[in-house]
């Protein structure tokens, strides 16, 4: 009653759905669903009804809700789009989703706050190891997208440097399975991308030791990792 009643008020929208959410009130789903999938929902709204979907839906309504945002315009919000990432559970249809929709993300903003990284690099973490060379090859392909941070120097997609970090994990992963995907094209070229961006992303420094680390200790990779 009081969404019907206040539906242009977006504080108060916000603060239902964060009731929603917090209370897991299922018999609400429909309304949720109604202003998570809808591009016109205010953000913060939008938001907690993403979070209130991952509490009282579906694995079938998360779908939709993937799909239409996906759809909804060419560049995708990056804080909605987190959102979505942190309701969805890794399997082969959400990595191809993943890879589809990381590739339409809007630029990171520098010095702003943004969880899409960490909702990436979450999803990378929770990934069957058997999803990992798909990541690897689909990641490693953005991030090789001119234009790139500094051509010769520094030869990583401007565009797509944040998902070093999620490219990063997945190989490591790879790694420490001494899985033989580690070997191939997209591992290595991870490898390659992260120690040429490893200097320009602070970021990236506390996984500097572990690449230090288990790269030489397994030969084969070294070897490849070299030439």
């Amino acid at each position: 009653s009081l969404l019907k009643s206040y539906s242009a008020n977006s504080q108060v929208v916000t603060l239902l759905m964060r009731m929603v959410w917090l209370g897991r009130i299922a018999s609400l789903k429909e309304e949720t669903k109604a202003l998570a999938t809808s591009p016109s929902t205010p953000r913060f709204a939008g938001i907690s009804a993403i979070r209130a979907m991952g509490a009282v839906a579906t694995q079938e309504d998360v779908e939709e809700l993937r799909t239409r945002f996906l759809h909804e315009a060419p560049e995708l919000r990056r804080d909605w789009f987190g959102e979505i990432v942190e309701i969805s559970r890794p399997s082969a249809n959400t990595v191809s989703w993943l890879i589809e929709a990381v590739g339409k993300a809007a630029p990171k903003e520098r010095y702003s706050t943004d969880n899409l990284t960490d909702a990436v690099s979450g999803f990378v973490e929770a990934a069957p190891i058997e999803s990992l060379p798909e990541l690897a090859v689909g990641l490693n392909r953005l991030l090789e997208l001119a234009p790139y941070i500094e051509h010769r120097v520094c030869d990583v997609s401007a565009k797509h440097a944040w998902l070093t970090k999620p490219a990063t994990i997945g190989v490591e992963r790879l790694i420490r399975d001494r899985h033989e995907a580690a070997l191939e094209e997209a591992s290595l070229g991870v490898l390659h991308k992260f120690r040429a961006l490893r200097d320009w992303d602070d970021d990236l420094h506390e996984l500097k030791s572990e690449f230090a680390r288990l790269v030489p200790e397994w030969r084969e990779l070294n070897r490849a990792a070299f030439w």
